[in-house]
């Protein structure tokens, strides 16, 4: 970085650093270690994919030195002569080293150095602590500005540089220039080799520079105030390179904003292009006006709790594990204390998560707003994510003279069973399973409401298949077991008519308890054998590795001998 802002500048506005002074050390410095890294290189492991396509670091010396050689040693070989000390001094007399003096600008070859930073961008681990400070949206957009600032300041310095090198070539010359126009005359003065020339006074670089610096910004930017432009036509054909490339620098800004701009949040695009188009399809229909404002605010509240991008692709391409946890953190604490959940967070079935995670559909209900009445058909599961609802069952005295065997549940004198469900409490749990087909209470909320629906549709398509049978039967077993029944002919476990309190589900739990050992023995060896494939799978296969790189060594010497 240093070397690719203060080359530039010293032999462009004729400013050289005092030989064998602070600066002229630290620069040489610099140079030997780039010598040194040169020599290190030779010794530099690399990556190398076998005939078996597995990639491992090649630390061989001599094939580390020829891929060395074969790579970057050209470019790092000329971009490492310390011209410097080459054209200072005893050695500036030397035959053959007194062309450099004509030549200083085979410095600029030392600008090679900064092609080795993209050899540094590829780096694996580079690579990774980039992509993690992206991670973040703000500190990704934030990088990006400073890019952009960075890059403009990068060429307003460049040319800035080449600015005053052809206002300091014309004012050696003796040509009038802007130099003339801005009162800056020459002096002369000894350089590090011997030699007499006419430079910049030291007292005036800085002014020359600003100058310089700003007419290439107002150039970059397209303002151009007109107080420096150039006099002759060598000014004049420099001041149309500094225009073209400041278009392209301007344009290059211009785009990154608006791409910043317009990628700060991809959810929220997304969200606002389908918020469009619901108006739009509102209006063409020609929804009453009370009547687009509520279907606008459901989609809205919609996409505020749901992203509006497709969670399901980017789970099903996420690992499995990767899938269970995301999925796993998401949901298991808000839906972990509904019953019939309660098998999906066991942690051998938590990848459950990752496949109810995209069924999940948020809705919100106004104050007073009915979420279903008793009686109707549904197949919805309804779980309270925030708010209050009011549910209440209409008992017949037939219901009423059963219910009231249960003692430890008293029936109400009115026929009416009312509770009140907040967070993480479900309604029609039997109902999405499909073992009743009819809502067994009204549910109102009592205040703005959000809920997350499952229908059985989404549930059977993803859940239908034999293998999840074990899962199946141990959600409806706690589904069944928050109902009180009354018999019936088309149902062998009866017709649900409310809901149990939890003291009394407990109980009947626990006189009626779930005979999951076929299932638990079934998980556990599969579990088993799960372990014992992964405890034998790294042995064997680096075992394998091993005599198939021996093996491979042993043709190796065996070819070789042959050949002798």
């Amino acid at each position: 970085m240093y070397i690719a802002i203060m080359m530039p500048f010293r032999l462009c506005f004729g400013v050289e650093a005092k030989s064998m002074g602070t600066m002229w050390l630290w620069e040489l410095s610099i140079d030997f270690m780039f010598i040194a890294d040169i020599m290190l290189n030779f010794r530099t492991g690399y990556y190398e994919t076998d005939a078996e396509g597995v990639e491992f670091i090649q630390t061989d010396p001599c094939k580390s030195a020829n891929n060395y050689l074969k790579g970057w040693f050209t470019i790092d070989f000329f971009s490492g002569i310390p011209y410097d000390l080459l054209t200072v001094g005893v050695l500036s007399q030397v035959k053959g080293l007194k062309m450099l003096k004509g030549f200083r600008f085979f410095k600029f070859i030392k600008l090679l150095r900064f092609l080795k930073i993209s050899k540094l961008i590829k780096n694996r681990e580079v690579l990774d602590y980039i992509e993690d400070l992206q991670s973040d949206l703000r500190t990704r957009s934030a990088l990006r500005i400073i890019k952009i600032i960075v890059l403009t300041a990068f060429a307003c310095h460049f040319m800035s540089c080449i600015w005053g090198l052809v206002g300091l070539s014309s004012a050696q010359k003796g040509i009038v220039g802007w130099f003339s126009f801005d009162d800056i005359e020459l002096v002369e003065r000894m350089d590090n080799s011997g030699e007499m020339g006419y430079v910049i006074p030291p007292d005036k670089v800085g002014h020359v520079y600003l100058a310089s610096f700003y007419l290439c910004f107002t150039t970059i930017t397209s303002v151009g105030y007109g107080d420096i432009f150039p006099i002759n036509n060598s000014e004049r054909g420099v001041a149309i390179v500094i225009e073209a490339g400041g278009g392209l620098v301007y344009a290059m800004i211009i785009a990154s904003v608006t791409s910043i701009v317009t990628s700060m949040d991809a959810n929220t695009r997304l969200v606002q292009e389908e918020l469009d188009s619901i108006s739009s399809y509102c209006r063409i229909a020609n929804f009453p006006k009370k009547l687009g404002k509520r279907v606008r605010r459901y989609f809205r509240h919609y996409y505020a709790t749901k992203s509006a991008i497709d969670q399901g692709a980017i789970l099903t391409q996420l690992s499995r594990t990767l899938r269970s946890e995301v999925a796993e953190f998401m949901l298991a604490d808000m839906l972990g204390t509904v019953d019939i959940f309660r098998s999906v967070n066991s942690t051998d079935s938590s990848e459950m998560w990752a496949a109810i995670l995209p069924l999940l559909r948020p809705v919100k209900f106004e104050e007073d707003e009915l979420l279903c009445e008793q009686g109707e058909d549904t197949q919805d599961l309804m779980v309270v994510i925030e708010g209050k609802v009011k549910c209440i069952a209409k008992l017949e005295d037939s219901e009423m003279a059963v219910l009231s065997q249960h003692r430890s549940q008293e029936v109400p004198n009115t026929g009416r069973e009312t509770r009140i469900l907040s967070t993480g409490d479900c309604i029609n749990d039997v109902n999405m399973l499909r073992i009743w087909d009819h809502a067994v209470e009204s549910a109102r909320a009592l205040c703005p409401t959000d809920v997350y629906v499952l229908t059985h549709l989404d549930f059977h398509r993803t859940f239908g298949e034999k293998k999840h049978d074990d899962l199946k039967k141990e959600m409806e077993y706690h589904a069944k077991s928050r109902y009180d029944t009354i018999p019936t002919e088309n149902s062998s476990w009866g017709r649900p008519v409310r809901v149990r309190t939890t003291a009394r589900i407990d109980e009947w739990r626990k006189a009626n308890p779930l005979d999951v050992s076929e299932t638990e023995q079934a998980r556990k060896t599969q579990a088993a054998k799960l372990l014992r494939r992964t405890s034998m799978a790294s042995p064997e296969r680096e075992g394998s590795q091993e005599r198939k790189k021996k093996n491979k060594k042993k043709k190796k010497k065996e070819s070789s001998s042959s050949s002798y």
